[in-house]
């Protein structure tokens, strides 16, 4: 239990230093910080190694899902649970449709938004992805995902999300049907 106490505090001590870095107490920190570190070695333990204990404990106790977001997991898998989660993958995936409708309408090839709330779409008259993300926003005031960010095979594709209410959605695709000039 005293180490770690000593761990604690010794961590305590080292963010200290590093805050006052830049100021005239540095100094005076670095004297205490070296201090501890001489009582720890008196008493036979070796500051690294408890740093390392101490980052250790840390990955451990907080390398999971806080309890918040655990409860939330759970209560998805309840009965009202998955019916609520069913409701809103059929109101992503109605979105979706409606995106790749839209898309349609326009003469836009389009793929996806079947198994997945996103829509992929070719960038018109060989754009690059990026040209598209610029004109589709300055023109429509419409974002999506550059497909240059997925890797070389994803350029000249630009990614539309489903994620997002109705209203939001169709305003977005009416934006695009009447502003975008291809």
């Amino acid at each position: 239990m005293m180490a770690a106490v000593l761990l604690v505090v010794y961590y305590f001590l080292f963010t200290l230093t590093k805050a006052f870095e830049d100021t005239d107490e540095y100094e005076e920190q670095i004297f205490y910080n070296q201090r501890f570190r001489e009582e720890l070695r008196a008493r036979g333990v070796e500051p690294g190694k408890l740093y390392a204990a101490f980052n250790r404990r840390q990955g451990t106790e907080f390398n999971a899902a806080c309890n918040v977001a655990q409860a939330g997991g759970l209560a998805a898998l309840t009965q009202e649970g998955q019916e609520q989660c069913g409701e809103l993958i059929d109101h992503y995936m109605a979105n979706a449709g409606l995106i790749r409708e839209g898309l349609g309408r326009i003469g836009i090839e389009a793929h996806g938004g079947d198994n997945s709330p996103f829509v992929w779409l070719r960038a018109p008259n060989g754009m690059d992805s990026w040209d598209f993300f610029d004109k589709s926003l300055n023109e429509a005031n419409v974002v999506g995902t550059p497909g240059s960010g997925f890797g070389p095979s994803g350029e000249g594709y630009f990614r539309l999300s489903a994620f997002g209410s109705r209203e939001l959605v169709e305003d977005g695709m009416n934006r695009l049907e009447t502003r975008l000039d291809l």
